[in-house]
């Protein structure tokens, strides 16, 4: 999909991420908590060379245009993860959910890839770089 211009949505939604998506949405009620009390959950705009992810929805709630993040309580999350791709000025997407279990005190970073025109995703822990699979 183009916008006026010629320009791909992809490059827009790219460089919106880069310089306006600093945001992060708190996906509970109520006052901050502290960082041992809580999990982040992060995109990954620059996943691979090929491939952009893109955090959507924690719990059926989007994170709006802007957000990059999201930060939850522990327990049980299901999250929707888009998969972007820009090749030869053609753009792909696709989206898919997981499910897993957020641990206190931990940060996790949405995965994905492209294949066979449906997106493969997973989360990462941050600490230690294992693959959170989740139930698809």
């Amino acid at each position: 999909m183009r916008i006026h211009g010629g320009i791909p949505c992809s490059w827009v939604l790219l460089f919106a991420s880069i310089l306006l998506s600093c945001g992060s949405v708190q996906h509970y009620s109520g006052p901050a908590r502290p960082e041992t009390e809580v999990a982040h959950i992060l995109s990954n705009p620059f996943a691979s060379i090929l491939d952009s992810v893109f955090l959507q929805e924690v719990d059926g709630v989007a994170l709006g245009i802007f957000a990059d993040r999201a930060t939850v309580l522990p327990g049980v999350h299901t999250v929707k993860i888009m998969v972007s791709r820009e090749y030869a000025l053609i753009h792909f997407s696709e989206q898919a959910t997981l499910t897993f279990e957020a641990v206190a005190g931990q940060t996790y970073r949405v995965g994905g890839r492209l294949s066979g025109g449906k997106a493969e995703v997973w989360l990462t822990h941050e600490s230690t770089g294992l693959r959170i699979p989740g139930q698809q």
